[in-house]
C-alpha cells in the first residue's frame, strides 16, 4: 500500500501532468507514412492552447530529411491561431519526417510531438506536351492525362501562342485527383479570352511553373485628352499596344471603367472605384469621344488621367469544391476577370504566384486578385504579388452556416447553399 503523504502528491501533480502532455500538439496530416505525388504538402496538427490570451503558445514546426532531425529542409514559427503550415519552397522526391511544439508567452519551446513521416514520389506516369502543340493537341493531352492517375503533366519550355478557338477554359479538371501540371517555365500567350486553370471537384492537384498573357489584351485604355462636364463627354486616346473599342464586343456589352494614375499606375487616389461610359464616337483614328453614365463622375476626370475600359469576361483561375489544390509559380500579365477565385476551395494554396504589369500597360487583371469564398480551411497565400488589378487586391471570406430548425437538444439544421454537392 502506497504511503498516504506519495498518494497525495501523485494526485496533485496528475493535473500538471495531463496539462504537459495536453501541451503536446497532436500531429493530424499528413498521415504517419503516408505516399503522396505533390511536393508541397498541407501540414494540420490538433491545436493546444492556454485559454488565456496573453498566453497563447506559438507553434514550431520542423521537416526534415531524416528521422534524427539533422538534416533539415524547412523550418518556422506560426502564430497560436495557425495550427497548419504549408511550405512554400517544394519539397524533392524522398523520405521526410515533421514534427510541431508549443513555444509559451516568454519563448520556451515545449516537448516536440512525435514524429510523423511521410513519403514524396513524383507519379510515375507521364504526359509530356512538346513545344510546338496546338491548343486543341494540348487539350487532348489533358484529357488522356486525366484516364488514369496519378499523373504529371509536362510542358516543353517555350513560347507557346494558342488560339482557343471559344474553348472556356484551358487547364481543365472535373473530379480529378494527384495531379501534376508542369510548366516548365512555358509563356503561354492566348488570341481569345477563357480561364487559364479551372477546377472541379478535384483533390490533390498541383499547377506550377507557367505565365499566362494576351494578345488582344483583354481590356484597353487611353489617355485623357479633355473633359466637358456640360455635355457629359470627355476624349481619350488609345495608347499604343491596346485595342480599339469596337475590335471587343465585351467592351460594348459590359461597360465598366476605372481612372489610373499613369506615374505608377494605379487607381486614381479619392476616385470611385467604376466608373462606367455610356458608349462612344470615333473622332479619329485612335481618338474616341465617351459618353459618361453618371456625368458627376467627370469632376474626378482631367486631362492626362488614363481611362481603362475593363469588362468581366472570363477569370484567369478559378477553384470549386476542391480539396488541397496548390498553385506554385504561376504569373498572369493580362487577367479578362477575377485573377485567383475559389468558392468552397478547402486548403487550397497559392505560393510565388503573380498579376504582373508589362511596362507600356495600365492594369493586370479587369477585375480583383484574389477573391475566396465559403473555404473550411484557407487559403494559404505566401510570396505572392499582385500590380494593379481593376477590383479589390484580396477578399476572403469563409464558411457562412446560420442555424435554420433546432431538431432536437442535440441536433440542428444547418442551410448549406450552394452549387456544388460535394460540400454539405
Amino acid at each position: 500500500m502506497k504511503h498516504p503523504l506519495t498518494l497525495l502528491t501523485a494526485l496533485l501533480l496528475a493535473p500538471l501532468t495531463a496539462l504537459a502532455t495536453a501541451q503536446v500538439p497532436a500531429l493530424l496530416q499528413p498521415a504517419d507514412q503516408v505516399l503522396m505525388q505533390m511536393g508541397i504538402p498541407h501540414f494540420e496538427w490538433q491545436p493546444s492552447l492556454d485559454g488565456k490570451p496573453e498566453a497563447l503558445a506559438e507553434y514550431d514546426i520542423q521537416i526534415a530529411s531524416d528521422q534524427a532531425f539533422l538534416r533539415l529542409v524547412d523550418e518556422d514559427r506560426l502564430a497560436a491561431v495557425i495550427s497548419r503550415y504549408v511550405p512554400d519552397k517544394e519539397l524533392a522526391p524522398g523520405d521526410y519526417w515533421w514534427r510541431v511544439s508549443t513555444v509559451n508567452a516568454q519563448g520556451a519551446r515545449g516537448p516536440w510531438s512525435a514524429a510523423s513521416r511521410f513519403v514524396v514520389r513524383q507519379p510515375e506516369r507521364i504526359v509530356e506536351i512538346p513545344a510546338n502543340a496546338t491548343f486543341a493537341a494540348i487539350k487532348e493531352g489533358f484529357a488522356e492525362a486525366a484516364k488514369q492517375t496519378p499523373v504529371l503533366v509536362k510542358f516543353a519550355k517555350g513560347d507557346y501562342r494558342l488560339d482557343p478557338g471559344g474553348a472556356t477554359a484551358f487547364i481543365s479538371f472535373t473530379n480529378g485527383n494527384d495531379i501534376i501540371v508542369d510548366g516548365g517555365g512555358a509563356n503561354i500567350t492566348f488570341s481569345g479570352f477563357l480561364t487559364f486553370v479551372k477546377l472541379e471537384h478535384c483533390q490533390r492537384v498541383l499547377v506550377k511553373n507557367l505565365a499566362f498573357d494576351y494578345d488582344p489584351l483583354p481590356y484597353t485604355a487611353g489617355n485623357v485628352l479633355a473633359v466637358d462636364a456640360k455635355a457629359g463627354t470627355f476624349e481619350v486616346e488609345i495608347a499604343p499596344g491596346h485595342p480599339l473599342p469596337e475590335s471587343n464586343p465585351h467592351f460594348e456589352r459590359d461597360k465598366k471603367g476605372m481612372i489610373v494614375d499613369p506615374k505608377y499606375p494605379r487607381i486614381k487616389r479619392g476616385v470611385e472605384l467604376v466608373f462606367e461610359h455610356a458608349g462612344w464616337q470615333k473622332q479619329s483614328n485612335r481618338r474616341y469621344r465617351f459618353t459618361a453614365a453618371n456625368p458627376r463622375q467627370l469632376r474626378n476626370l482631367a486631362p492626362g488621367d488614363v481611362y481603362v475600359m475593363d469588362p468581366r469576361i472570363a477569370t484567369g483561375f478559378g477553384v470549386d469544391a476542391c480539396d488541397e489544390v496548390v498553385f506554385c509559380n504561376l504569373t498572369a500579365h493580362a487577367i479578362a476577370n477575377e485573377g485567383f477565385n475559389s468558392h468552397y476551395g478547402n486548403r487550397h494554396s497559392i505560393l510565388h504566384c503573380g498579376i504582373r504589369l508589362k511596362p507600356g500597360r495600365f492594369i493586370a487583371a479587369n477585375n480583383g486578385g484574389h477573391n475566396h469564398h465559403n473555404a473550411r480551411i484557407g487559403p494559404w497565400i505566401e510570396g505572392c504579388t499582385w500590380e494593379n488589378t481593376g477590383d479589390d487586391i484580396c477578399h476572403v471570406n469563409g464558411l457562412v452556416m446560420g442555424i435554420e430548425e433546432k431538431l432536437a437538444p442535440d441536433r440542428v439544421r444547418l442551410p448549406l447553399r450552394n452549387p456544388y454537392d460535394a460540400i454539405g
